[in-house]
């Protein structure tokens, strides 16, 4: 079960919400659209050419979309560093993060 406050943040009138995904969903699409009507006319405009813009953006970062997995990125990056440069980097991170970050004394792997 979820409570949530009113539209305008008031905790003694908390609205009971059950869980489930449709339900949230409306109760924050009812979130929104009370913000908005609150809005003066010029602030309305300017809401909704943010909403625009973030369902384009959305709608065109649909799956697989001119995305490469990471190990691809990460060959592309690594491809154009000096051969020599991985001889620099510490076999043993993952065990002495805190010593390379912090300087905390070394763990013995």
């Amino acid at each position: 079960m979820l409570y949530f406050p009113n539209s305008e943040g008031d905790p003694s009138e908390l609205r009971f919400c059950k869980t489930g995904e449709g339900i949230v969903a409306a109760n924050l699409e009812d979130q929104l659209i009370d913000k908005v009507r609150a809005l003066p006319p010029d602030k309305q405009q300017e809401a909704l050419r943010l909403l625009d813009g973030l369902a384009t953006s959305a709608s065109a970062e649909g799956p697989g979309l001119d995305r490469k997995p990471i190990w691809e990125v990460a060959d592309e990056i690594s491809a154009g560093l000096p051969a020599d440069t991985w001889e620099n980097v510490p076999t043993d991170g993952s065990i002495n993060l805190d010593h390379y970050l912090y300087g905390a004394p070394k763990q013995q792997p």
